[in-house]
């Protein structure tokens, strides 16, 4: 009888290691972040692109732990005066609200299912997910989350560094490696697709209160080298909120319906029949300038594009293909126009040299975007020899590449 239990608790000790100290501190302090009911904090959230200069977001962040939200399980409001991409974002009831230059984009489950889903990434809902995804993850419950997710991971690296100072504040330090994800398919995981970089975390935390202070995420590649910190003050743990806190008389502008009514969806469809508007740019590498007017009596295929844009990639290998098919055709131009207000010429350079992009590049074109309604990229536009738009495709698959190169084809011949 003794030699079985002595042998059961061998297994057990074999099969279940202690956690280090490390370990058991960093699972108190996601089980503290797990259990807030309400949180609140000022965050200087700075992220770096593949290519030019970093950008940072100085945001309040307010989040409440929402138990009957059976879809989330969380409300987010996050307020980001001065983002190029939105001035706040807010998650509550099902309920997803974006502003974007004066316009505020309501997504509810109940009157856009289609569209509202399309913001839906495994069983997690992500406010606003297609423009501020990055504060989602930088909420102490994703904080708690990922900590759980290296817990559970025997490949994963964890080193608790000695204690450090922040604000004159005393703070815990974990310099965290994430082992192989072995995340199902169907949930949505920050560090999937990653497997060939390496990613690091370096979270601070405070030592007494526990809650984050500072939090920095590398991931580097052969190819790519990009970063996110960010930077927490004025933190308020389980502050009290107003019951109608999360409501749009309390969180949204008065009459903000009445200014949508005024506001036109940009659409670059809106424009084909009509003449294609103006512009006059500057060519990369080349000390001159190209305008629309240069290039009347071709067809121009304009490919507006950013560095940071996945499928712009993808877009700049068909511009190129479409080079090589087209280089001795005199009646078609290729045009790739950069009008992100992100990017800056040095980035675009580089984006340009390390992709091998052949087609004529045009930047500081961020006012060119909007007159050609563009919002999103990649985006493609084919202009007739008169100057009239024929034609606009936005995105990029093998479709749109198909059908953009029958089309100048067709038009040629």
């Amino acid at each position: 009888m003794k030699k079985s239990i002595i042998l059961i608790l061998l297994l057990q000790t074999f099969c279940f290691p202690a956690l280090s100290q490390a370990e058991n501190t960093l699972k108190k302090i996601a089980d503290e972040l797990s259990n807030y009911q309400t949180y609140e904090s000022k965050c200087s959230y700075t992220f770096s692109f593949p290519y030019g200069d970093p950008m940072t977001i100085e945001s309040t962040i307010v989040t409440k732990k929402e138990p009957a939200d059976t879809l989330c399980g969380f409300y987010y409001y996050f307020k980001n005066p001065g983002d190029v991409f939105s001035e706040f974002s807010i998650f509550f009831n099902s309920t997803i609200y974006r502003s974007y230059k004066g316009k505020i984009e309501k997504i509810s489950q109940k009157e856009k299912p289609h569209a509202f889903i399309d913001r839906k990434l495994g069983d997690k809902m992500i406010p606003a997910v297609h423009h501020n995804h990055q504060l989602y993850f930088v909420t102490p419950y994703q904080i708690a989350d990922k900590i759980n997710e290296i817990l559970n991971n025997e490949t994963s690296i964890i080193q608790q560094k000695p204690d450090t100072s922040i604000n004159n504040n005393p703070c815990l330090r974990f310099i965290l490696t994430p082992g192989k994800s072995e995340s199902p398919p169907d949930s949505f995981n920050l560090d999937m697709g990653s497997s060939h970089a390496q990613i690091t975390y370096d979270l601070c935390f405070d030592k007494n209160a526990l809650f984050p202070v500072y939090y920095h995420r590398v991931l580097k590649s052969s190819s790519i080298s990009q970063f996110q910190t960010a930077h927490f003050i004025q933190t308020n743990v389980n502050p009290h909120l107003d019951p109608g806190f999360f409501s749009e008389e309390n969180l949204l502008p008065k009459k903000w319906q009445e200014a949508n009514q005024n506001y036109e969806v940009k659409n670059p469809g809106n424009l084909v029949g009509k003449k294609a508007p103006d512009w006059s740019l500057p060519v990369l590498n080349e000390d001159t300038m190209l305008s629309n007017k240069n290039l009347l009596g071709k067809y121009v295929l304009l490919e507006f594009t950013a560095t940071w844009c996945g499928h712009c990639i993808e877009a700049g290998e068909m511009m190129n293909r479409l080079e090589e098919k087209f280089r001795d055709n005199e009646k078609i131009a290729l045009v790739s126009i950069f009008s992100s207000e992100i990017d800056k010429k040095e980035g675009i350079s580089e984006f340009a040299r390390k992709n091998n992009l052949e087609s004529t590049i045009l930047y500081s074109a961020p006012h060119i975007g909007e007159l050609y309604k563009v919002s999103s990229y990649p985006n493609f536009i084919i202009i007739s020899p008169e100057g009239n738009v024929l034609m606009n495709f936005q995105g990029y698959n093998s479709t749109i590449e198909k059908n953009i190169t029958s089309l100048l084809t067709e038009l040629t011949n």
